[in-house]
């Protein structure tokens, strides 16, 4: 039945199966639903819709996939018209150029390349909302990975000057140089 304030919509019910132990029966299921919906798009020559994007990077960074999740979030940066969860995107850009960082020696990755990747991707999401803290870790970490204690220090004491934030995620990275 149609909803009643959205013209054309309509209410869909989404029921979630887990087992008893809260453990997802069907683990692929989301990415199944996001890629048809892709399919459908593209086969019926409408825009992709930048949000199926955004899950679809969620789920690779989520199973690991660092290369397909970077791909996915750069799909959606310029598609999306939703200024904070680019932000979002973009800071979690960061943190898979991050990882690829920390396992660029088994995969024979440039470490120059990627960092700068990574700065650019944090600097991106500062341009969007400077006054959230996330960036301003990332670049914090980013600083440290490369061997620049200054650098990193002065990405915290930004960071640290933004209500809510906690250092937890820094604590504990060696630099990598």
């Amino acid at each position: 039945e149609p909803h009643p304030h959205v013209a054309g919509a309509v209410d869909v019910w989404i029921e979630h199966h887990r087992s008893p132990e809260r453990v997802k029966l069907d683990p692929d299921r989301n990415i199944r639903l996001l890629q048809l919906s892709l399919k459908d798009d593209e086969d019926a020559d409408r825009p992709v819709d930048a949000q199926n994007l955004y899950h679809l990077a969620l789920e690779a960074e989520s199973r690991r996939q660092w290369m397909n999740a970077i791909k996915l979030f750069r799909a959606y940066v310029p598609k999306s018209g939703f200024r904070e969860q680019v932000y979002d995107a973009l800071c979690e850009m960061g943190l898979c150029y991050r990882q690829l960082i920390l396992d660029r020696r088994r995969r024979g990755l440039n470490f120059n390349l990627l960092m700068h990747d990574a700065m650019d991707s944090y600097f991106r999401a500062v341009e969007i909302r400077d006054d959230w803290p996330d960036a301003w870790v990332g670049l914090a970490h980013m600083r440290l990975l490369s061997g620049d204690p200054e650098g990193t220090l002065r990405y915290l004491a930004r960071a640290r000057l933004l209500e809510g934030h906690t250092m937890a995620p820094v604590i504990g990275v060696q630099p990598l140089r």
